[in-house]
């Protein structure tokens, strides 16, 4: 497939489907009673997503039985079409939208969402009561700007037969204009879902460029960015920040934002340990929502096994009006991406957690306020910035019953670092530490900050970008 050129798919579909709007589409259901079965004792079933509206590509779908590949055969009657008139003659290779794997997650023999698959390589998938929020990716695609060029899976293989069976299997072919894959996602359901993910990709092309591990998620606002305010919505979020666990064994926590342009930062991460988009706010009054549950939105943390290498991690911020949508993206992009015909084997696990205790074993950054201040005389053409930071957990609260054994260590190659100084922030069992720096207009510079005590680091390192004056 990768030796031949790239043909994007344009199926034309009957006018009844492609110009349904996404909440007409959202009203047609699959009939549980149609669910797709791979063995008579499997604990999982398979439901179908109907093609139309925002979903137009086509996904063959097979369940495979003792190593037989058996397709699902596309039926109008699979679906209620919620009142529409249901589309005329379609052939049964017509395919599927995607598909929803359902199994035992919130109690035993109860039937849960367990992993979804639905537009271009997209897929989410969940732990014990958790809601849908971020995705993941097969693959990423940082430079795409025409969605119907993504990449896609185009067919899957889905085997889950026995009744003892702790995991069940996804096989899929990806296809697009930088490369192809073959894929085999593991997942295994449980409080913490992992997903263990196994794929070997080829480039249709010497400079293809693609990020490994991707994940998608939305921001829209939160305490440490008001620019888009909502009606009585304080924070707005899937998830409020990227976390890296680099190869040196630092935990590095940048705060998410809604920039007024797009954004895109890279951090060096050859021999990185781990990096997921996470969501550390699980305050329910901190959202207000009753339909989007954010506070129960799942973390997703990639662990590289194998195939990474040398490269960088990508964080994309795209500036969003509204919470339609994803506009934070995160992947592992490799320096040097494999020639045409070289195979680039992969392997990782994704774990959709809450807050790990593991994951930033230290004190970790819970609150990011960042608050512009008046510019005295003596810094005229800068910006002074105010930045804030709660950190607790680990050893903070010990060491900041006296605040002058902690030592606020911060970095911003490029600003003046005006005054830095903190307090016990008892509210927290933690300490906030505060950083004013100026920022010469027309620059931008990375704010590192972090807090150690007797020579010992206690946190794991903030960072964040600010911009001086244009």
């Amino acid at each position: 497939m990768a030796a031949a050129p790239y043909a994007s798919p344009r199926d034309t579909l009957p006018k009844a489907l492609s110009q349904l709007s996404r909440a007409q589409w959202q009203g047609i259901k699959f009939l549980p009673s149609r669910a797709l079965r791979s063995g008579a004792r499997s604990p999982y079933r398979v439901e179908l997503y109907q093609r139309g509206g925002p979903y137009q590509r086509a996904m063959t779908i097979n369940t495979m039985r003792n190593d037989l590949v058996i397709p699902a055969p596309y039926a109008p009657d699979m679906f209620d079409f919620g009142g529409r008139p249901k589309p005329g003659q379609l052939p049964i290779n017509f395919g599927f939208a995607g598909f929803r794997l359902m199994g035992p997650l919130s109690a035993p023999g109860h039937l849960d969402e367990l992993m979804t698959f639905l537009g271009s390589s997209q897929f989410r998938f969940f732990g014990r009561n958790q809601a849908s929020g971020p995705a993941c990716r097969g693959l990423g695609a940082p430079d795409a700007s025409d969605k119907q060029d993504e990449p896609y899976f185009r067919e899957v293989w889905i085997a889950a037969s026995d009744a003892d069976a702790d995991h069940a299997s996804v096989l899929a072919l990806l296809d697009g204009p930088e490369a192809t894959g073959a894929f085999q996602f593991d997942i295994y359901p449980g409080n913490i879902s992992t997903t263990l993910v196994t794929a070997t990709l080829f480039a249709r092309k010497a400079d293809a460029k693609f990020g490994l591990g991707a994940l998608v998620s939305q921001f829209v606002s939160g305490e440490n960015d008001q620019r888009v305010r909502d009606a009585y919505r304080p924070e707005v979020h899937q998830s409020d920040g990227l976390l890296i666990h680099n190869q040196s064994g630092e935990y590095m926590w940048r705060p998410l934002h809604n920039p007024a342009e797009r954004l895109v930062s890279s951090f060096a991460a050859t021999g990185v340990k781990g990096f997921g988009l996470m969501q550390r706010d699980r305050h329910f009054s901190h959202y207000q929502s009753i339909s989007q549950t954010y506070e129960r939105c799942p973390s997703y943390w990639v662990e590289p096994v194998a195939g990474f290498g040398a490269g960088w991690i990508q964080l994309v911020e795209t500036p969003t009006p509204n919470d339609v949508g994803h506009n934070i993206a995160a992947s592992f992009v490799p320096d040097t991406p494999p020639l045409p015909g070289q195979p680039l084997r992969l392997r990782y696990r994704i774990s959709a957690t809450g807050n790990q205790p593991h994951l930033s074993p230290g004190g970790r950054a819970i609150n990011s306020f960042i608050i512009p201040l008046p510019t005295p005389p003596q810094q005229a053409g800068k910006t002074v910035w105010r930045v804030m930071v709660d950190f607790a957990d680990g050893d903070v609260a010990w060491f900041a019953e006296d605040a002058r054994a902690i030592k606020i260590n911060t970095a911003a190659t490029g600003a003046e670092i005006l005054h830095a100084d903190g307090e016990a922030n008892p509210a927290l069992a933690g300490y906030r530490a505060k950083v004013d720096l100026a920022v010469p207009a027309g620059t931008s510079v990375d704010v590192r900050i972090f807090l150690a005590a007797e020579a010992r680091t206690l946190t794991e390192t903030w960072t964040f970008p600010l911009a001086g004056a244009r």
